[in-house]
């Protein structure tokens, strides 16, 4: 009879992956928000993943875990040259489980980009922007009542 022990081998762990328009895109527990409302024109959709846009830092992309077809370009709102502070009502960011006045280290706020091919340029919409518990991996689109720009045009901080 033989002492050595039996070793089972191993499967490598596999993180889940959802092929969408961009490519494959990986699913892990701190790049999945859920949006309890959806978002405005996907009120259906509630799980979505936040993941870098491969090549093209500092750009992610905002991806339905439930409709491949739905991608949004988004981008960290710190990254753009604004003379202003966006003012979040805090009945919006108690939609996140934030409590309190203003927000702190555990809220992203991001902005959702269009190309305008006329112009050949990227526009941020900082009317309505997305922001996020990164504690807890809620988020929620807002829309201002701020006379804020759905076409902000993107300068390089």
């Amino acid at each position: 009879m033989n002492n050595i022990p039996q070793t089972v081998p191993k499967e490598p762990v596999r993180t889940p992956l959802i092929n969408t328009q961009l490519g494959e895109l990986e699913i892990t527990n701190e790049n999945t928000v859920y949006f309890r409302y959806g978002i405005p024109g996907f009120e259906t959709l509630t799980k979505f993943l936040i993941a870098d846009f491969k090549d093209f830092s500092p750009f992610k992309v905002l991806q339905s875990l439930e409709d491949p077809e739905v991608t949004l370009l988004i981008l960290d709102i710190s990254l753009i040259e604004t003379s202003f502070r966006l003012k979040i009502p805090n009945t919006d960011l108690r939609k996140i489980n934030i409590v309190g006045n203003g927000y702190d280290q555990n809220v992203e706020v991001f902005v959702v980009l269009k190309y305008d091919k006329t112009a050949k340029k990227f526009t941020a919409n900082i009317k309505a922007p997305i922001i996020i518990n990164t504690q807890e991996q809620i988020g929620c689109q807002v829309i201002l009542d701020d006379d804020l720009s759905v076409h902000y045009p993107l300068t390089p901080v």
